[in-house]
């Protein structure tokens, strides 16, 4: 366990660790310097994910899906929040200079504007499909920019492969943590006897960063 850290707080750290680094460093290639756009920002993958890339200097664009949120995402470093609700991000990267990285937490829907969004030569990381399983791609899209798409799953994955990220999560993440550059983004804890409110809360969409159970309680 990271020093400084209670036994909840760094309980909310190796998965949403493991995850960003496997994606962002690992599938993604992140080299520093790079940009990269984060979806779900305030999600406790995306808030982890965007202090991790601000802490190995590189560039970090968000969406969110209300002014509370966006100020969520600043506050954890990103250079630019993008409330999806009131702009067409793809647009909004592209006047920033676009993206080289795109951690997706949308797929279907997201697919094209996506595409937009993409510096030429991008990776884009698919770990979630809110947005719906399918859409169509365009090839000469992604021929023309060169781009590179990935689909991802940490659950499913052998005791050892998840041990050699955790091992590779542990080297780059932990010196963060106890440097200060990287905080713990716990939102609320529940008891684990209020196990239904706390998903009635998680799916509500309210929460900014982690929602934990205590199941000391």
């Amino acid at each position: 366990m990271p020093p400084g850290l209670d036994l909840l707080d760094a309980d909310g750290i190796p998965e949403v660790a493991a995850t960003a680094v496997l994606n962002v460093m690992l599938n993604g290639r992140y080299q520093e310097g790079e940009t990269v756009l984060v979806h779900g920002g305030t999600g406790g993958i995306g808030a982890f994910a965007i202090q991790l890339v601000k802490a190995l200097g590189g560039t970090v664009f968000a969406t969110a899906g209300r002014a509370g949120k966006c100020a969520g995402v600043r506050s954890w470093g990103a250079d630019a929040a993008i409330n999806y609700r009131e702009e067409e991000f793809d647009q909004r990267v592209q006047d920033l200079g676009g993206a080289d990285i795109i951690l997706d937490t949308v797929a279907g829907s997201y697919l094209q504007r996506n595409l937009n969004a993409y510096k030429p030569g991008g990776r884009m990381i698919t770990i979630g499909k809110q947005g719906g399983a399918s859409d169509t791609l365009d090839f000469s899209m992604l021929m023309k920019k060169k781009l590179t798409l990935i689909g991802s799953l940490l659950r499913d994955r052998t005791t050892e492969e998840k041990a050699r990220i955790m091992e590779e999560t542990t080297r780059i993440v932990w010196p963060l943590l106890e440097a200060g550059k990287i905080q713990t983004t716990t939102d609320r804890v529940f008891a684990l006897s209020e196990v239904v409110a706390a998903r009635a809360y998680f799916d509500s969409g309210q929460h900014i960063g982690k929602v934990l159970l205590d199941c000391r309680s």
